[in-house]
C-alpha cells in the first residue's frame, strides 16, 4: 500500500521531514517500510535520529575518536564526509568549489510540502551571511561588519567595563559559579545592547532559534522556531532605541551570536578553570585564542567536483567540517583560530568574541582566590551546537 494515503497527517510530516532532513525514502513505499526506516532514523517516539557521528561531539572521548578519524571518514548514516584535519579544514573553508549549505531552500519545500508558515525563518535566512553566496552574501557580510566595527570601536571600553562588571559580581569568596548565566549571558547582552542599540535585557530571545541550521529536527520543532524567531522580531522593535541597527540584521545576528558567543567563552573558560583546577586565579595563564567551541563543526556542499589535498569531492556531496577537533590538539599543534573559520566565511563576531575574552581574563586576573572547576551540563538533543546549559565553578573562601 503506498504511504501517502493510509498516513495521518502527522506522520506524513513525519515521513516529509524524513526525506527532507534525515535520508533519502522513495516518493510511494510500503507503510511497514516506511515504519521500519522512521525507527531506524528518528527511533519509534519520533525522536531525531541518532547514529555514533551525529552526537560525536557532546562525547567526553570524542578526541580520541577524531584522532582515529583522520583525516576524514564518510559516514553513511550522516550521508556526508567528515573531516577532522585541520589543514584540510583550512583549505575547504577557502576554496571556492564548496559553498555553504541552502537552507532556505530545504524550508521552502517543507513549507511547500506541508502548509506550515515557515516565513520568519524563511527571511531570517536571507539575512544570515553563513546562509547566503554571491553577491548577497558580500552585501550582508558589508553589512553586518560595519555594525560590529563601529559598535567595538565607540564601545570598547564600555564593553569591557560591563565584562568585568559581570565577573566582579559573580566571582565572590564561597560563591558557586554558573559562567553561562552568572557571567556570559550578562555580558552578551550588554555587549550587543551597546553595539544593537537597543535594551538588550527586555530582549525576548529562546535557545531554539539556534536550531535554524539543524537538518534533522521534528516539523513540531520547526513550528516552534517560527514563533520564536516571529517573538524575537516584535521585541526587538519594542524596544530598540533611535539609531539602532536593521531589525533583519538584529535578528540575524543574535541567532548566529547567541550559542556561538555564550557557548564558546563559557567551554572557554571552564575548560581553562579545570586545567588549573585549585589554582589561584590571579596565577592562572589564560591563552589569547578560545581553547574551546561550541560551534563543533560547519557544514559545506561541493558546488563541482574537486579535489583538496588526497580527498576528492563530487558535486553535491556534503562536507562536515569538525572544528572541535582543534580543541583537543592544540598542544600538538592544530590552530584554535580555525574555530572562526576560514576565508570568505570567516566569522564577523570574531573581533568582539576575542574582546570579551580578554576583558574576562583581566577581570579575573585582579583576582586573588583558588578556583576549582565543577560540573559541566550539555545541552541535549542539539545536533548543531556543543552549548554548555551550566558551567559551573566554585570560588573558594
Amino acid at each position: 500500500m503506498l504511504i501517502t494515503r493510509h498516513l495521518s497527517r502527522s506522520l506524513r510530516c513525519r515521513y516529509e521531514l524524513s526525506r527532507e532532513s534525515v535520508g533519502r525514502l522513495p516518493d510511494s513505499i510500503d507503510l511497514r517500510d516506511f515504519v521500519m526506516a522512521i525507527e531506524k532514523r528518528q527511533g519509534a517516539a519520533g525522536a531525531c535520529p541518532h547514529n555514533g557521528m551525529l552526537l560525536l561531539q557532546h562525547e567526553q572521548d570524542r578526541y580520541e575518536t577524531y584522532r582515529s578519524l583522520t583525516p576524514w571518514r564518510h559516514d553513511t548514516e550522516l550521508d556526508c564526509i567528515c573531516v577532522f584535519d585541520a589543514e584540510l579544514i583550512s583549505a575547504i573553508f577557502r576554496s571556492d568549489a564548496f559553498h555553504v549549505i541552502d537552507y532556505r531552500a530545504a524550508y521552502q519545500r517543507i513549507m511547500e510540502r506541508t502548509g506550515i508558515e515557515l516565513g520568519a525563518i524563511l527571511n531570517a535566512l536571507s539575512h544570515i551571511p553563513l546562509a547566503n553566496e554571491g553577491g548577497a552574501h558580500k552585501q550582508l557580510r558589508n553589512d553586518i561588519a560595519a555594525v560590529l566595527g563601529v559598535g567595538l570601536r565607540m564601545h570598547r571600553t564600555e564593553i569591557t567595563d560591563a565584562v568585568g562588571a559581570a565577573v566582579a559580581k559573580a566571582f565572590r569568596p564561597g560563591r558557586r559559579v554558573d559562567l553561562v548565566d552568572d557571567v556570559f549571558v550578562p555580558a552578551y547582552k550588554a555587549v550587543f545592547g551597546l553595539v544593537f542599540g537597543i535594551d538588550h535585557a527586555r530582549i525576548e530571545t529562546d535557545p531554539m532559534i539556534s536550531q535554524i541550521f539543524d537538518r534533522t529536527i521534528s516539523l513540531n520543532r520547526r513550528k516552534k522556531m517560527q514563533s520564536a524567531i516571529t517573538a524575537l522580531g516584535a521585541s526587538l522593535d519594542r524596544h530598540s532605541e533611535e539609531g539602532a541597527i536593521d531589525r533583519n540584521l538584529a535578528v540575524a545576528l543574535t541567532i548566529l551570536g547567541h550559542d556561538a558567543m555564550i557557548g564558546s567563552l563559557s567551554l572557554s573558560a571552564w575548560h581553562v578553570f579545570r586545567s588549573n583546577d585549585g589554582a589561584m586565579s590571579s596565577g592562572i595563564e589564560f591563552p589569547d585564542l578560545l581553547p574551546a567551541t561550541s560551534v563543533p563543526y560547519i557544514e559545506r556542499v561541493a558546488a563541482a567536483e574537486t579535489t583538496v589535498g588526497d580527498l576528492t569531492v563530487d558535486k553535491g556531496q556534503r562536507v562536515r567540517l569538525y572544528m572541535d577537533a582543534a580543541s583537543g590538539r592544540a598542544a600538538d599543534g592544530d590552530d584554535p583560530d580555525l574555530f572562526f573559520g576560514r576565508g570568505r566565511h570567516l566569522c564577523l563576531g570574531k573581533p568582539i568574541t576575542l574582546g570579551v575574552w580578554q576583558a574576562f581574563k583581566s577581570a579575573v586576573a585582579t583576582l586573588d582566590r583558588p578556583i576549582f572547576a565543577e560540573e559541566l551540563n550539555v545541552r541535549s538533543k542539539d545536533y548543531v551546537f556543543t552549548y554548555p546549559e551550566h558551567a559551573w565553578i566554585r570560588i573558594a573562601d
